[in-house]
């Protein structure tokens, strides 16, 4: 049909998968994606289709999943995506959403917005750095190591052309600007990092990728000598 998915995540067993519709619906299957469920619609009414889901998150385990939306804000689960209920972000336009392996810390970017990290999935706090240019960024991505110690995101170039990589490695406490390639740091539109948190990638609008083994501090699009690419 017309749907259109917009994001996907698995459990650390990949025994549970959820995904997300742009104008749509959340499902989610317990047994390796063989099967999918069409989860209630969290606002408890019959037009889902109202939702803009951006991105959708799981724990390890499995049984916490946190979806974003683009214009109502963040919703949980602590059942495996049977019932949910809205957190209370002070935001819209969400954009990507990351959560820690035991699902306690979550963390999500907002477009043309900041950064929000959660202890509880349902009160939020705004990131901060000294420089207080974390506001008004066109926000693409953001994710986190397995304890959620380190945190990266990624914004494009905005209209006063700031943006860039940004990254925490107190649990998102503070966050450091990082700039490389030029401007090739202001054009990524996605991120990953690995369960320990040292190795990271990012994406370039365009395709370009771009590696970090050193948890962030440096950045090439080749990786070091010694390891073999992903």
């Amino acid at each position: 049909g017309s749907e259109c998915w917009r994001g996907v995540a698995v459990s650390g067993d990949g025994a549970t998968v959820a995904a997300v519709v742009g104008e749509g619906s959340i499902w989610v299957s317990t047994d390796y994606g063989s099967s999918w469920s069409e989860t209630s619609d969290p606002a408890g009414n019959t037009y889902s289709t109202t939702y803009f889901w951006q991105a959708v998150a799981v724990s390890s385990d499995g049984t916490t999943l946190a979806a974003a939306d683009q214009h109502n804000g963040v919703w949980t689960s602590y059942d495996s995506g049977a019932t949910w209920s809205q957190s209370s972000i002070p935001s819209g336009d969400l954009r990507d959403i990351a959560m820690s392996d035991d699902g306690s810390l979550m963390a999500v970017v907002a477009y043309s917005g900041t950064l929000y990290t959660s202890s509880d999935g349902y009160s939020w706090n705004d990131a901060y750095n000294s420089n207080y240019d974390l506001y008004g960024l066109d926000w693409q991505a953001i994710a986190m190591s397995a304890d959620g110690g380190t945190m990266v995101a990624v914004a494009t170039a905005n209209y006063d052309g700031r943006g860039g990589v940004y990254l925490s490695t107190n649990w998102g406490a503070n966050w450091n600007s990082v700039v490389f390639g030029g401007s090739a740091s202001l054009n990524l539109v996605d991120v990953a990092v690995a369960g320990s948190g040292s190795r990271l990638s990012a994406v370039a609008n365009g395709g370009q990728v771009w590696i970090s083994a050193d948890a962030g501090t440096t950045w090439a699009t080749e990786p070091p000598a010694g390891i073999t690419p992903a």
